[in-house]
């Protein structure tokens, strides 16, 4: 895998050849991003135990989810819905801005990238105290794995 950095280092997009097509690359956009760090994100959760089953559901103790604008890509729009559930998939004007103001003001974790790949991961003190306060002592398995 390649990625590639506008001047100022604040948009990625990443590509990697394709396996089976000679001279095709296969681009990884902000909305596909944005989904990747958004399950890399549910996996720590539900490691560190800030994801907590509850009758066959899962429930977040915080407040994550995707903040993209009305040019994000439908499927993964249904794909960040499908995995987060309803209501954690929110929309804001374009614009990195209101992006970073939706995300915010309504989530402790809020994952946002422009197609373009101009985003972040902006986490509330909240989120962070909760983080800490899951992180394993050290000398214990977990922290001993990680």
């Amino acid at each position: 895998p390649h990625c590639s950095l506008d001047g100022d280092a604040d948009r990625i997009v990443f590509f990697l050849p394709e396996a089976k097509r000679a001279n095709k690359m296969r681009l990884l956009d902000g909305d596909k991003i944005a989904a990747l760090v958004t399950e890399v994100l549910r996996e720590l959760f539900n490691v560190s135990g800030l994801l907590k089953g509850k009758g066959g559901d899962e429930e977040l103790l915080l407040r994550v989810g995707v903040v993209q604008t009305a040019y994000a890509n439908g499927a993964s729009t249904t794909y960040l819905e499908q995995q987060l559930g309803k209501g954690s998939v929110l929309c804001a004007k374009t614009g990195v801005k209101h992006l970073h103001r939706v995300a915010h003001e309504q989530l402790d974790v809020g994952v946002y990238f422009e197609a373009n790949g101009h985003g972040t991961v902006l986490f509330s003190k909240k989120a962070l105290n909760a983080l800490e306060a899951a992180k394993p002592a050290s000398g214990t398995p977990a922290a001993i794995a990680a």
